[in-house]
């Protein structure tokens, strides 16, 4: 629950993103599963080789949430997602 961390003041999505063959770019984002809906705000992409990127602030939930991590790529090439996480900053 987002009461066990205190009071949340920001939250951001972050991933290392990976294409091997370097062709294409990989878009990376969080679904909320329990409301069935992208978060489009948390939505990252790179570029050839491996990388770890940042999204934009995300909403912070009022409750408990599943997240799940969505990918593609650009040319349908395999795409790497490593070390996704949620970082929290709380008061």
């Amino acid at each position: 629950a987002p009461s066990n961390y205190g009071k949340i003041t920001e939250m951001y999505f972050e991933a290392g993103l990976k294409i091997p063959t370097k062709n294409g770019r990989i878009y990376a984002r969080l679904r909320n599963v329990t409301d069935n809906v992208g978060l489009i705000e948390s939505e990252i992409s790179h570029e050839g080789d491996g990388a770890l990127v940042s999204s934009g602030k995300i909403p912070v939930p009022a409750s408990t949430k599943l997240y799940r991590v969505q990918i593609k790529s650009s040319l349908g090439a395999q795409a790497q997602v490593e070390n996704a996480r949620i970082k929290i900053y709380v008061q």
